[in-house]
């Protein structure tokens, strides 16, 4: 689960925990795509296939992880909107956010192979 934890930290910017605290379902679905992504990120590390192509297939194998944390983000956007940037919807934040996730995985992917050598 480490490689988990480097996607909330990984660049660009630290995805934020904060739609997540005390909210069960949004939390669960937080880790169950966390789980999901670093488990495709992990067997991947050390196989030598681009970043790129692990990423897609991370997005890919997670997409019913990562559409249950879109909607549960959707969710607590709606009934907390202090949590969006200005002019941002709900289901554009939930997305946006799925979606810099997902794209972290090329990130720790690089940075963990750069680590090995």
């Amino acid at each position: 689960m480490i490689i988990g934890a480097l996607f909330l930290a990984a660049s660009p910017a630290p995805l934020s925990l904060e739609p997540f605290m005390d909210e069960e379902a949004a939390a669960h679905a937080l880790e169950s795509h966390m789980f999901c992504i670093s488990h495709v990120a992990s067997e991947h590390l050390n196989d030598g296939q681009s970043p790129v192509i692990i990423g897609s297939e991370a997005g890919r194998t997670c997409d019913q992880t990562g559409t249950a944390l879109r909607k549960a983000l959707a969710d607590v956007y709606r009934r907390k909107p202090q949590l969006l940037a200005a002019g941002e919807n709900p289901d554009e934040a939930a997305q946006h956010y799925v979606e810099g996730m997902n794209a972290r995985v090329e990130v720790v992917i690089r940075e963990e192979r750069a680590k090995k050598h």
